[in-house]
């Protein structure tokens, strides 16, 4: 199978965790974000905590946090982080609600078997 690309871009929802890189189709296919090829914009007129996150059945483990993150400003993930399995996916979270608008999340990953 050919590599491939996979963008993905969406807005966060508050404390609720949203999932912006779902898990490969097959264990023999593996997803890769590079470091800095996943941020979020604070586009709100308020500062938020940002969550980068790991969800493996249901087990959370916190890649990146982080606090304050003012408006008009973009956390970045500054590692790679790979998805190796069918029941894993990176999922972005905020600290505490949103005042005016989500802050948006922009992410690119590659596939490869």
């Amino acid at each position: 199978m050919a590599d491939i690309f996979i963008p993905n871009e969406g807005a966060t929802n508050g404390t609720t965790p949203v999932t912006a890189l779902s898990a490969p189709a097959s264990a023999i296919i593996q997803r890769v974000v590079r470091a800095g090829a996943w941020g979020v914009y604070n586009g709100d007129d308020v500062n938020h905590d940002v969550i980068f996150q790991k969800n493996k059945a249901a087990t959370i483990t916190i890649l990146f946090k982080v606090l304050d993150l003012e408006p008009g400003l973009t956390a970045m993930l500054p590692k790679a982080v790979g998805l190796d399995d069918t029941d894993e996916s990176l999922e972005v979270v905020l600290g505490e609600a949103m005042s005016t608008v989500h802050p948006r999340f922009d992410l690119v990953a590659l596939e490869a078997s």
